[in-house]
């Protein structure tokens, strides 16, 4: 979910990992609901030891990836969602500038339309939007990167210049191959957004005509908006639909739930694939939905991350997020939760070669009901 933002904090133009680490302090016992009452809630007593050895720890000379690293480990304290400290490299940096901005072409950030992730030290594809140039490419979910022009690959830094080779490794026991790819700069929610619009399509599966919609965010109108389009041309031209609401952002709520419910525009059956990295506002859809009985959900328990975020620019080079408020408007509460799955089935990410079995799962239910 989301709530306003606040001003920048100005800070010096080279601010010292202590003012950073100082400022984070500030800022969090000023804005997360945690201190919100007078006098607060018990705060983890972990809290205040855990700001002491990020003070003590930040008294040198670190590069930025490693003062949002000391922050985390500090906030984690907390023990909340929506609450870590981003900067400049990150793809969630620029994704929360724009989302905040309320603007999809606020921010943009230098991007192949593919989203990725570390395991154990290693960058991994975790999302190629349909139509984009990361898809064009040939790039798959769980490709792991290993080089960028022969340095090594970082998600937003590689991709700003006009065209990069990528050292891709499919397999665990595969060779590397090289690729070409051709950045462009897009505000995150316009990247995401292209990407749902084209991701729309009907599957042919047995007696099933299969409509599926890619919803990464719910973050602007613009996505309510595509999945009415698609909700609407199913409900003439297909059997069913697939809503996939894997990874992504969150920032939806009833009103994308409406469009299934009664007087909604689609009335056929209607399977949505959730994961751990369903999240936030999202969430909200996914419960409400599993909770009516109209969909059935399929993937594994949702991340549990629902709390009411804000963001707090720290300088020109980091971005607070911190919960602001506890629950959603109506009571609901799934933080630490999650909602979870009907059907359980997982979807490994590392040199997976783009398979999904959890969307095969859901072709294989609607298949079973048609």
């Amino acid at each position: 979910m989301l709530a306003a933002g606040a001003p920048r904090i100005a800070l010096p133009q080279a601010p010292s990992p202590r003012e950073i680490i100082e400022t984070t302090i500030a800022l969090t016992q000023r804005h997360h609901f945690l201190f919100a009452d007078t006098p607060p809630d018990p705060v983890p007593a972990a809290w205040n030891t855990a700001k002491s050895v990020a003070l003590a720890a930040s008294d040198r000379v670190l590069p930025d990836a490693e003062v949002v690293h000391l922050a985390n480990d500090m906030l984690e304290a907390l023990g909340t969602s929506h609450t870590a400290l981003y900067w400049r490299g990150q793809q969630t940096y620029w994704a929360l500038r724009n989302i905040f901005s309320r603007e999809l072409d606020s921010f943009p950030m230098p991007q192949i339309g593919a989203w990725f992730r570390t395991v154990d030290g290693r960058w991994f594809v975790t999302d190629v939007y349909a139509g984009s140039a990361a898809e064009a490419a040939g790039l798959r979910r769980g490709d792991e990167i290993v080089l960028a022009d022969n340095t090594p690959f970082q998600p937003v830094t590689s991709f700003d210049r006009d065209g990069v080779s990528l050292w891709i490794v499919a397999a665990a026991d595969a060779a590397p191959r090289r690729v070409e790819v051709h950045p462009a700069r897009l505000g995150v929610q316009r990247m995401m957004l292209n990407g749902a619009e084209r991701s729309v399509r009907i599957v042919a599966d047995g007696c099933a005509r299969v409509g599926y919609l890619h919803l990464p965010t719910g973050t602007h109108a613009a996505f309510l908006q595509t999945l009415t389009d698609a909700a609407e041309r199913f409900e003439q031209e297909a059997t069913a639909m697939v809503l996939d609401m894997r990874g992504g952002f969150g920032g939806a709520g009833p009103d994308y739930a409406a469009v299934f419910l009664d007087g909604g525009v689609f009335s056929k059956p209607l399977v949505v694939l959730i994961d751990r990295d369903t999240r936030s506002g999202k969430e909200w859809v996914a419960h409400l939905l599993r909770e009516s009985g109209r969909a059935t959900l399929v993937g594994t328990r949702t991340a549990g991350a629902f709390l009411g975020g804000s963001v707090f620019p720290i300088g020109d080079r980091f971005l607070l997020s911190l919960a602001v408020l506890p629950r959603a408007p109506d009571g609901t509460e799934l933080e630490g939760i999650g909602v979870p799955p009907h059907i359980q089935i997982d979807r490994p990410l590392t040199h997976s070669g783009g398979a999904d079995p959890q969307l095969e799962a859901a072709l294989g239910h609607l298949r079973s009901v048609c």
